[in-house]
């Protein structure tokens, strides 16, 4: 079954309108569900990110089990083995995603209750038109923002680098929809074409490193060179570790290194594996992660968290260049 994941995951996307159904693929899925013990994961919010259909799949396709997505009950992995299940349920969770964990047969009743629901009617999306045409109406000082990095040296900040990205709030999107994502990557290409003219931001201090915010996507043919100076860096999501070498031989050959940002504490264990310098903690997150050089926390909550992270000599990230 670990060979029909993808496929129905493409059918079901293109019939989430329609009724439910039991194709052959799913009704062979729920028959050994039936009668062969397993486990199963489901998530159940609207618009599943892609990131999360991707690792059921993997979960799939790597300890069996079929990936089934449902209109009006979200997106389930049915019949797999525990180990990658539980792997793609803590990673889901990380991201601060609701994953239920499922035993088969116990809760095949579920999944039957599920089938036995009508999906909802699709939810017209909210239009987006003109936002290409307003991203490159931007003056060229704007959609881009300046952050610095820190870290306590005694009783003065020692400054460490400063990170070049992209800034969704100069491009407002249709309320919802999740168009942030299709905002951030207009602003980032914008910013790549600054960095290729040798555009760097005024604010930029010539001594500290720039690291070069990304987001999740493909490792493009050209990158723009770094500018003059040394420890500069890509900016990459961790849904990028995948393609980690391709990216490690592009930064290479381009004259940047590596960092990391959505580090959350379940995933710390990666701090000592992941390529290159810097990692940064998901927004928020303040406690539980290992004393780590590496490590940048950025969007603490409140000035408990500040205190904490000082205490215990993380590396901080602000919102604004100084």
């Amino acid at each position: 079954m670990a060979d029909h994941a993808t496929e129905l995951h493409a059918m079901s996307i293109a019939t989430s309108s329609l009724r439910p159904g039991r194709s052959a693929m799913l009704g062979e899925a729920l028959r050994c569900c039936e009668t062969t013990p397993s486990v199963g994961i489901r998530i159940e919010r609207p618009g599943v990110p892609a990131i999360a259909a991707a690792w059921l799949e993997e979960a799939a396709n790597v300890g069996g089990g079929l990936v089934w997505r449902h209109g009006a009950a979200g997106l389930w992995l049915l019949g797999g083995n525990a180990a990658p299940c539980r792997r793609a349920q803590q990673l889901l969770q990380g991201m601060g995603w609701a994953a239920d964990w499922l035993e088969f047969p116990r809760d095949l009743s579920r999944v039957e209750a599920a089938l036995a629901v009508e999906p909802a009617l699709p939810i017209q999306p909210a239009s987006a038109a003109g936002l290409e045409a307003r991203a490159a109406a931007l003056p060229a000082e704007a959609g881009h923002t300046l952050a610095t990095l820190w870290r306590m040296g005694g009783a003065v900040p020692r400054l460490l680098a400063q990170r070049w990205m992209a800034d969704p709030a100069t491009l407002p999107v249709p309320p919802g929809a999740d168009w942030a994502g299709h905002a951030a990557a207009l602003l980032t290409a914008r910013l790549l074409a600054c960095a290729g003219r040798g555009q760097w931001p005024v604010q930029r201090k010539s001594n500290l490193p720039l690291l070069l915010d990304l987001p999740w996507m493909e490792p493009p043919a050209l990158l723009p060179e770094p500018p003059a100076g040394s420890g500069h860096a890509l900016v990459l999501p961790l849904a990028s570790l995948p393609e980690a070498a391709a990216w490690a031989g592009l930064a290479t050959r381009t004259g940047w290194g590596l960092a990391w940002s959505g580090l959350s504490p379940c995933l710390s264990h990666l701090l000592g594996s992941l390529p290159g310098g810097y990692v940064f903690a998901a927004p928020g997150e303040a406690t539980g992660f290992p004393p780590s050089d590496r490590l940048i926390l950025s969007g603490l909550a409140d000035r408990t968290a500040l205190a904490q992270a000082l205490a215990a000599g993380y590396g901080l990230c602000s919102p604004l260049g100084e």
